[in-house]
């Protein structure tokens, strides 16, 4: 499950209404499975002559690739608002349909990828990295977040990762966006630091000789 932020405006709390947040959060995410973060702001502004608080719902996704979808429901359009958990379902409902449009967006750009890179692989960096979920992010050389799994990573290298190494991979197209189908580690970043350190030892010691 991503991170998830949830924060109250104009009331209190709710441990209520928290969990019906992570409720509908559970919805996207079985949805699409690359979230990589979520806010959610619940506020009540607004109080009209004959009604009580009207609720408005705003919801942050991050996504691969830097991408961000917003929902911001207002609450003058719908009097059913005026119940929170009304609200919050209306407001991740919404969020689904542009998880939906968004996902569509990808597969067309990813189409005109593929036109331009089939046949070859793709030299990149790890951008995230996620060793406990068994996952991470590499950014291709042509600006693009690849999601790859852990069986995917050759030579059992996986655990060896660390943002900012230098990979090689293969890529396709998955049911979830633009993964990798396998990856090489070409060139380690702690390696090369190592490398770097053990240059400065020696070289002080000749300055000291």
């Amino acid at each position: 499950m991503f991170p998830i932020e949830i924060s109250y405006r104009g009331f209190a709390s709710s441990k209520a209404l928290e969990e019906r947040v992570y409720q509908e959060a559970e919805k996207l995410n079985r949805y699409f499975e690359r979230i990589i973060f979520c806010r959610v702001v619940i506020s009540a502004p607004h109080r009209h002559h004959n009604q009580g608080k009207v609720f408005h719902v705003n919801i942050l996704l991050n996504l691969p690739g830097r991408e961000t979808l917003v929902v911001n429901h207002e609450p003058e359009k719908n009097k059913g608002h005026e119940d929170a958990f009304v609200a919050i379902r209306d407001a991740f409902q919404s969020m689904e349909r542009e998880l939906e449009h968004s996902f569509k967006k990808m597969c067309d750009r990813r189409h005109v990828i593929d036109a331009q890179n089939r046949k070859r692989q793709l030299r990149g960096t790890v951008e995230k990295i996620f060793l406990q979920e068994g996952h991470g992010f590499a950014q291709g050389e042509d600006g693009v977040d690849y999601y790859f799994h852990e069986n995917s990573v050759l030579n059992n290298a996986f655990s060896k990762l660390i943002v900012g190494d230098r990979v090689r991979f293969a890529n396709e197209m998955g049911e979830k966006g633009p993964q990798v189908s396998s990856l090489t580690l070409v060139r380690s970043k702690s390696s090369k630091l190592e490398n770097k350190q053990t240059e400065n030892e020696i070289e002080k010691y000749h300055l000291y000789e």
